[in-house]
């Protein structure tokens, strides 16, 4: 088995994470444009500007995007749900106005079948039919006056 070297027993640093500061774990830092108290500098790398946001906002306001996201899909759905209704309701009252035109027609159909007179009179006034013996005469009134 290989000898390890002095070297390869350093403890290892763990990886930056996502949510870290630049202070010490065991220091707190002073609020943002206020000095440190004599003794208590940060380090070099620890100073922060004024502009630039606290490390926890990025992750806060990822978290609200997210929500804010999910919320506009919620409402868009809703509001598909409530259209798709409102479709349905006049689709369903078109089928029942639909049905009962088709059923005065079936009770036209018998009535013509059964009533040979009906169906003379349809073919008279609809059609321009005449029966035996008789002569129409079509008169035009576009202008007030007929005209042959």
């Amino acid at each position: 088995m290989p000898r390890r070297r002095p070297s390869d027993r350093r403890a290892r640093r763990a990886p930056p994470s996502l949510f870290a500061t630049n202070a010490p774990p065991d220091r707190k830092e002073a609020p943002a444009g206020t000095a440190a108290p004599p003794g208590k500098e940060r380090p070099a790398g620890a100073v922060r500007s004024a502009a630039s946001p606290p490390a926890w906002w990025i992750p806060w306001l990822l978290s609200l995007a997210v929500v804010a996201a999910a919320a506009a899909s919620a409402v868009s759905g809703y509001e598909s749900l409530f259209r798709q209704q409102d479709r349905i309701a006049a689709l369903s009252a078109e089928i029942e106005r639909l049905e009962a035109e088709a059923e005065a027609f079936r009770a036209e159909i018998v009535r013509l079948e059964q009533d040979p007179e009906a169906l003379e009179l349809i073919a008279r006034e609809e059609h321009q039919l005449a029966g035996e013996g008789e002569i129409v005469a079509l008169l035009d009134f576009d202008d007030g006056a007929p005209t042959r």
